[in-house]
């Protein structure tokens, strides 16, 4: 009833008109031959996201390619939406309307259909996907000595949430502990600069509900 009563006060829709609906079930997980002739083809490289538990879509990724002893190129993959959402189409037009997906608790109410949004764009593991990167040559100074921006291809090795990382980080193994460990250190390199050129940190804690299988908060 709660839910229903913000959803009436913020005239928000559950629900997507037929046409966009049947818009983006016209696209599949097929990628044709010709698509990915005109994207740099980053499918064999180690890729892998990073998000909380209760993550149901993953819109970015990362890699991390070694160069030489010194180098290497840093990869920061985000789902390419533009090649299923054309201008003026019905899904444009939509999600213009609605302006933003919409969190609440226990429940998200997406710009795109969830074809979209949940599965077409979102870069779950061991299957290719869509996205535009930067790929940034850095050194272990994390100085940076390049980039390039591009259309891309790539292929999520692996899904991980934020705990799993840190345990990682803490010493857990794992096949990808190399990569991790070696952008952990460029993050807090480029994290302590930032901090030395005068950033400030506007990080606040975030309050979550943790609700039952019949929607009641327990924690």
């Amino acid at each position: 009833t709660e839910l229903k009563s913000v959803h009436y006060t913020y005239k928000l829709k559950n629900e997507f008109p037929i046409n966009v609906t049947n818009e983006a079930n016209n696209f599949t997980n097929d990628i044709s031959s010709i698509e990915i002739s005109k994207r740099k083809d980053l499918r064999s490289i180690n890729t892998f996201t990073i998000d909380p538990d209760d993550a149901k879509d993953f819109d970015d990724a990362i890699s991390i390619q070694k160069v030489n002893e010194n180098e290497f190129i840093l990869g920061i993959h985000i789902a390419d939406v533009s090649h299923f959402v054309t201008e003026d189409s019905c899904l444009d037009k939509e999600a213009l309307s609605r302006g933003t997906s919409v969190y609440l608790v226990g429940e998200v109410i997406p710009m795109l259909p969830e074809h979209l949004s949940n599965d077409l764009c979102s870069l779950k593991p061991n299957i290719d996907r869509l996205t535009f990167s930067v790929l940034v040559k850095i050194n272990l100074n994390s100085e940076i000595l390049d980039y390039e921006i591009c259309k891309s291809i790539i292929h999520s090795k692996k899904r991980f949430t934020y705990n799993q990382v840190l345990e990682i980080i803490n010493g857990v193994d794992d096949e990808l502990k190399d990569d991790i460990l070696l952008i952990n250190k460029i993050a807090i390199e480029l994290r302590n600069k930032r901090k030395e050129k005068g950033s400030t940190d506007f990080d606040t804690s975030e309050t979550k509900f943790i609700l039952d299988e019949t929607g009641r908060p327990v924690e």
